[in-house]
């Protein structure tokens, strides 16, 4: 039993120190992390002082834990900035590094946080297709009136995307949007009034266009994920 008081003198300082230790460790933690009422807080309130003490640990777990909503918010603005280059007919060489650049980040990804990417990437090609469908009818609809109004379902995406990041982008692409309708408008107006033989030509072209965008987006959605791009 000559071990025991060695054992007890060990035990009670093991305790003394977990008891105290917290305590300074949360003032420390309470003024790298916290603000400055926290970190008074902890100085002359010991409970808020051990309890920042404690949180200390798991506040280090939640640093370490990677970001994805960051991730993903970076890696779609590269996306948009792609597909808007092909959009406008300005794919550069530089692009086609780029979007290889992309498939290789995309690849390192977790597959939950691919899938997500790849939703939100193609809800941006279904939203800039259907804007731009929606901006044609009004230059081919009867009533030539040329008043456009987003529909609610361009709208909904709308709200979606900017929850994703991409509200700059879509302020970017009214400018874009509202001076190409205004531009289009002016030349339909000198034009003056559309026969139905005209009309049927320009819904035609406009047809065409849609449909040479849908393949150019599928071409590059493949590039960028390795997969194919299905439009509901």
């Amino acid at each position: 039993m000559r071990f025991a008081p060695v054992i007890l003198w060990i035990f009670s300082i093991l305790t003394s120190i977990l008891l105290i230790f917290p305590y300074p460790l949360g003032i420390y933690h309470s003024f790298k992390h916290h603000s400055t009422k926290d970190f008074v807080a902890s100085i002359i309130l010991p409970p808020w002082g051990y309890y920042r003490g404690f949180e200390s640990f798991w506040h280090k777990a939640e640093e370490n834990k990677t970001d994805w909503e960051k991730i993903m918010q970076n890696e779609i603005k590269v996306f948009v900035f792609l597909c808007n280059n092909i959009f406008n007919n300005k794919k550069l060489v530089s692009d086609i590094q780029e979007t290889n650049n992309f498939n290789d980040r995309f690849n390192t990804l977790p597959d939950e946080i691919k899938l997500e990417l790849k939703n939100r990437c193609k809800l941006y090609i279904k939203y800039t297709i259907n804007l731009q469908k929606e901006i044609s009818d009004i230059f081919i609809g009867p009533s030539e009136d040329f008043n456009f109004k987003k529909s609610n379902q361009v709208i909904e995406m709308e709200v979606k995307l900017v929850k994703y990041g991409l509200s700059g982008e879509l302020e970017i692409n009214d400018d874009v949007i509202n001076q190409q309708i205004q531009k289009q408008i002016q030349e339909f107006k000198e034009r003056g009034k559309l026969t139905e033989e005209e009309r049927s030509i320009f819904k035609e072209i406009f047809v065409e266009y849609h449909l040479k965008n849908e393949k150019a987006m599928k071409r590059f959605f493949k590039e960028a994920f390795g997969s194919e791009l299905i439009l509901n």
